[in-house]
């Protein structure tokens, strides 16, 4: 119904017999949809291509490298790398719990910035900071060529709403360095209206001057100027994926969202066959729909580290929920 492919023996069993193949593991039936991704922006649409030519291939086999330059947040994980020894296609596994943390605007006294303060601190050495980062010796790195993460930089300056809001910080930081204030990335309530469509730069973050009160803002992700802590990013919040993943998503198109009825059931009340859970909403994404982008699966190993990673919220998500029913 919602245009998937899948092989033959991938049909449901229970119409084996009957002529009209049906498959209900994407969109359950017709239950579920969700708005397609759009086009990538360029550079990344022309170098995120599998019959491109060796700059493209080398962007691809680096893809992973690359992410890492432009994330807001950090990825905690125990990656088991032994499963790659050359003798088959290159896989991302993992051991035991993954979370995602995030730092304040700007850097400790005396500490290099890292993830979304390189947004806003010294970008006038952007992209050398940026690389030293993956390299802190300040050698080459042969792997990541400087001209693809200015036009990367560039790209996401224009596009991605997060990087336009931290932007802003670095402006008025500028401008009042002495004035506090926080960036709010907008959470989402149960029942709150589905922004799947991309949204706009305010309804994502917002700049938060004078009163601070955080309590406020229990659902969202408050990002502070100065924190020694980092603070762990719940995986129900819809920037979850977004925040680790730009160049996957470089609109800065939201995740998976509390509340969210099936079709057809948007007046039934709550209940657990009435509502979106988080495995049906990554059920949908993880299948190729044709002429349709998908982040999950055409961006080489960057895609398979999203994907192990929604697997283990989805995990996380049905664990959370047996300990509390």
């Amino acid at each position: 119904m919602c245009g998937a492919l899948f092989w033959y023996g991938e049909r449901t069993r229970g119409n084996v017999r009957n002529r009209a193949i049906q498959y209900y593991n994407c969109c359950k039936g017709g239950n579920v949809y969700l708005p397609p991704y759009g086009e990538r922006p360029e550079p990344l649409k022309s170098l995120a291509r599998f019959d491109g030519d060796a700059r493209t291939k080398k962007f691809i086999a680096n893809i992973r490298q690359y992410n890492c330059l432009f994330a807001f947040t950090s990825m905690g994980a125990n990656i088991d790398n032994v499963v790659n020894d050359g003798s088959g296609p290159p896989l991302f596994k993992i051991c035991g719990q993954v979370h995602h943390r995030i730092g304040s605007l700007l850097p400790q006294e005396g500490s290099t910035p890292q993830f979304l303060q390189l947004y806003i601190y010294d970008t006038v050495n952007e992209v050398e900071n940026r690389l030293r980062c993956l390299n802190p010796t300040k050698e080459p790195i042969q792997n990541i060529d400087p001209l693809i993460v200015q036009e990367l930089i560039k790209m996401l300056d224009e596009h991605n709403p997060f990087a336009k809001k931290f932007r802003m910080a670095r402006d008025r930081l500028s401008d009042y360095e002495d004035e506090d204030f926080i960036i709010r990335i907008v959470g989402a309530r149960e029942g709150d209206p589905v922004q799947y469509n991309l949204p706009t730069t305010d309804e994502l973050a917002m700049l938060v001057c004078g009163d601070l009160s955080l309590d406020t803002f229990k659902r969202d992700i408050i990002i502070q100027k100065h924190n020694r802590d980092l603070k762990r990013i719940s995986s129900l919040h819809p920037a979850y994926m977004a925040l680790q993943y730009p160049l996957l998503f470089p609109f800065g198109e939201r995740g998976f969202q509390i509340g969210v009825p099936y079709i057809g059931m948007e007046n039934a009340e709550r209940s657990a066959r009435s509502h979106m859970t988080m495995h049906d909403f990554f059920s949908y994404r993880f299948h190729y729909k044709k002429n349709e982008p998908n982040p999950f699966l055409c961006y080489g190993l960057l895609s398979s580290q999203a994907k192990v990673d929604a697997r283990a919220a989805i995990d996380e998500n049905r664990l959370q929920y047996i300990l509390q029913n």
